[in-house]
């Protein structure tokens, strides 16, 4: 008796759970990675200074009753034409990441100077790679989980065709 192939392993309805979770974050992550990567080749860079901080409110999407408050820099940064801006970064923590007088990295949109942020990779690629991660953990689990089952039904087979000792 022959096993069946890796392919009859995937189960129609674990395989069609586990692929209608994963495939939106797959398609979501790469979407986010490509914004990530248009940013970084469309946005010119400067060199900015961390003037001050604000404390922004932070609200889940539930409207929790306990909402967090996150310091923000605030960063100044010079244009090549002289244009002098100001803006909050729109990532926050607490304890402030940033201090006043530290020197960061600015990536800014050419044509509109006033949407900027500070360049660092978890502001660029954290989020776009662990939104794709999720995508690709949970289907290299639903491969890793056909290919044990695969492995153990062929075991048993040849563990089966073995001539028993008396």
């Amino acid at each position: 008796m022959k096993a069946p192939s890796l392919l009859y392993y995937f189960k129609p309805i674990p395989t069609a759970i586990i692929l209608t979770v994963a495939l939106p974050f797959l398609f979501i992550g790469f979407v986010e990675l490509r914004k990530a990567q248009s940013l970084i080749e469309n946005f010119n860079t400067a060199l900015g200074t961390v003037t001050g901080t604000t404390y922004l409110r932070n609200v889940d999407e539930t409207g929790s009753t306990n909402p967090s408050w996150l310091i923000h820099p605030v960063v100044r940064f010079t244009t090549p034409q002289g244009e002098e801006i100001s803006f909050t970064d729109r990532v926050g923590s607490n304890p402030a990441e940033y201090k006043v007088g530290d020197k960061v990295e600015v990536l800014y949109n050419p044509d509109h100077p006033q949407e900027a942020t500070i360049k660092n990779w978890m502001q660029v690629w954290f989020t776009p790679l662990g939104i794709t991660s999720i995508g690709l953990l949970l289907i290299l689990g639903l491969i890793g989980w056909a290919s044990w089952h695969y492995m153990r039904t062929k075991q048993s087979m040849q563990a089966s065709r073995k001539p028993r000792r008396r």
